[in-house]
C-alpha cells in the first residue's frame, strides 16, 4: 500500500469519497426534502467534520516528515521518522548523522554487536545490521531511493578494502572534521536524559598505537559521554553505547 509521510493514500481516498458522497446526499436531500432541515442541518454537520479530517490530513502532508525549508550545514533535518543533523552539502546532495543515539547495545538486546570479533567495517555486525534490518525496518521504498549508495573509505593501513552502503559509521577523522570540539560530540538517546558512548567505524591497532600495553589488540573507536574521542576501550558494560548512523542523501525529493 502506498504511503504518504506515513498516512495510507487511502485513508486520504476514503476521506475525499465520503466527502463527496455527504454532499450529494445533501443535494438530493435538499431537493427531496426541502422542509427537513434537521436532517439537512445533520449533514452538513457531518460534512464539515469530514472537511476539517481532509484539511488536517492534507496539512500533515504537506508539512511532511521532511523538511521543506532548504537544510543547511548545522541544522537539524526530519527523515524517515528521525531526527538528523546536516553535516556537509554537496552539490545536490548531504551527509545526514541521526541526532541522538538511536540504537543500544547488544546487551541491551536490541539485535547487533560491536565487539572485537569482527572489528573491520566491511565485516562487522554494526554494517550489517544497519543496511538490512534498520533500512529497511524504518525507512520506505521511497525514502530508501533518495539514500545514495556510498563509497565507504578504510581507515589508513588497514588490510581491507572499501565497501558501498547507503548507511554508515562515521570515521575518527571525520568526527573530527565535522565535530571539531568535545562539545559537539556529545550525544543522547531520545529515551535517556544522561549522555552515552556511540561507536565509530575507525579501528584502532593497539599494537602500533600503544606498543608499550601489556595485551595490545584491535579495538573499535567510540566518543564517551563528554564528548572526547576514545581509541582504547576496556569494559564497555560499564555504561551504555549505541550507533550514530549516517546517511548521503538526496535533496531532491
Amino acid at each position: 500500500m502506498a504511503v504518504i509521510n506515513n498516512i495510507p493514500t487511502s485513508i486520504i481516498i476514503g476521506a475525499v469519497i465520503i466527502l463527496i458522497l455527504l454532499i450529494i446526499g445533501f443535494v438530493v436531500n435538499k431537493r427531496n426534502n426541502p422542509v427537513h432541515e434537521k436532517n439537512i442541518n445533520w449533514i452538513l454537520g457531518i460534512a464539515s467534520l469530514v472537511v476539517t479530517l481532509v484539511a488536517i490530513i492534507l496539512g500533515y502532508i504537506n508539512q511532511g516528515s521532511d523538511n521543506n525549508v532548504t537544510p543547511n550545514v548545522g541544522s537539524n533535518y526530519r527523515f524517515g521518522g528521525f531526527d538528523w543533523r546536516v553535516l556537509d552539502i554537496q552539490n545536490d546532495r548531504m551527509l545526514l548523522i541521526s541526532e541522538y543515539i538511536i540504537l543500544n547495545d547488544v546487551n541491551d538486546g536490541d539485535g547487533f554487536r560491536v565487539d572485537d570479533l569482527k572489528p573491520f567495517w566491511m565485516d562487522s555486525y554494526a554494517r550489517d545490521y544497519l543496511n538490512d534490518t534498520f533500512l529497511y525496518t524504518f525507512f520506505r521504498e521511497e525514502e530508501r531511493e533518495r539514500i545514495l549508495l556510498t563509497t565507504v573509505i578504510p581507515d589508513a593501513g588497514v588490510p581491507v578494502n572499501g565497501s558501498l552502503d547507503k548507511v554508515f559509521l562515521l570515521s575518527v577523522d571525520e568526527a573530527w572534521r565535522f565535530f571539531p570540539n568535545d562539545d559537539g560530540r556529545i550525544a543522547f538517546a531520545e529515551e535517556k536524559k544522561v549522555a552515552g558512548v556511540w561507536w565509530l567505524r575507525t579501528i584502532i591497532d593497539e599494537a602500533y598505537a600503544y606498543p608499550d600495553r601489556l595485551c595490545p589488540g584491535l579495538h573499535i573507536a567510540r566518543i564517551m559521554p563528554n564528548g572526547e574521542i576514545d581509541d582504547y576501550h576496556g569494559d564497555k558494560g560499564l555504561i551504555w553505547s549505541g550507533l550514530r548512523p549516517a546517511i548521503w542523501l538526496n535533496i531532491i525529493d
